[in-house]
């Protein structure tokens, strides 16, 4: 599954890095452009990385930090219950 994720390039964290920008007080309109633009040049080049993109920028430089970043980009979140759900659905069937 992590394989699997890590296929996006961090792509899949760009939701989370656009509420984190507003929650810290970046304009909505303002969040989606730096996030849809780096998202851009992520699905554009296979060389990028989301993370790298999002971490190089200014703008998100002034709301967050590397720490904030990071923690972002933490795939653990997402795979915090994976036990659970291979579990559950084995009961399932």
């Amino acid at each position: 599954m992590l394989k699997n994720l890590n296929l996006t390039r961090g792509l899949i964290f760009s939701q989370a890095v656009l509420l984190k920008l507003t929650e810290k007080g970046m304009l909505r309109e303002d969040a989606y452009q730096i996030v849809q633009t780096s998202a851009m040049k992520v699905w554009e080049d296979s060389s990028k990385n989301f993370k790298d993109e999002i971490s190089n920028s200014p703008e998100v430089k002034k709301f967050l930090s590397n720490k904030e970043i990071g923690e972002l980009f933490d795939t653990s979140k997402l795979l915090k219950n994976i036990d659970y759900i291979f579990k559950r659905s084995v009961n399932l069937n």
